[in-house]
């Protein structure tokens, strides 16, 4: 979906009131979206969510992303692979809400590294909301430096570059 009204009141809701339940909904729309597309992409063989830092883990006390995953994953009978990315949190970055797409893009770079190697499989990257596509292409880098051989993007929202204000 676009992140346009109403979805960012049902992402506060999600994200800083912890409302976790919401990740159902979220991924039954998520789930269906890829069923009735009919694009010509290989089949995804495992799914990775893209992790949160330290610091956010602790605010909420959930991983938006790992939750959507864990429904897709559940759906598809595919596997979750919980530690195939992990975040190098000796980068120190900012709060992304209100950073310019350029200041995104050098945040993301080099922060995201592969754990466990996903040799030769296609690999479903999950989030929850897509700006800039910073986060998911840093992450879909350093998945492939890591083994995999390819990555779709599976995004809840997306927000449209006529509603970016970067």
């Amino acid at each position: 979906v676009d992140y346009d009204f109403p979805i960012p009141l049902l992402m506060h809701q999600y994200k800083t009131l912890c409302q976790v339940h919401m990740a159902g909904a979220c991924a039954d729309l998520m789930w269906r979206t890829l069923q009735t597309q009919h694009l010509e992409v290989p089949s995804i063989q495992a799914w990775v969510a893209v992790p949160s830092s330290t610091r956010a883990l602790k605010r909420r006390g959930f991983n938006p992303a790992i939750e959507l995953a864990s429904k897709l994953s559940s759906y598809s009978r595919l596997p979750l692979v919980r530690t195939a990315l992990c975040i190098n949190e000796s980068f120190a970055v900012a709060e992304q809400k209100q950073a310019s797409r350029e200041r995104r893009r050098q945040q993301a770079l080099g922060r995201y590294e592969a754990g466990v190697a996903l040799k030769g499989q296609w690999v479903g990257l999950v989030d929850d909301v897509m700006t800039t596509g910073s986060t998911l292409n840093a992450c879909s880098q350093a998945l492939l430096s890591g083994g995999a051989k390819g990555v779709i993007a599976v995004v809840f929202a997306r927000t449209p570059r006529s509603l970016a204000q970067f």
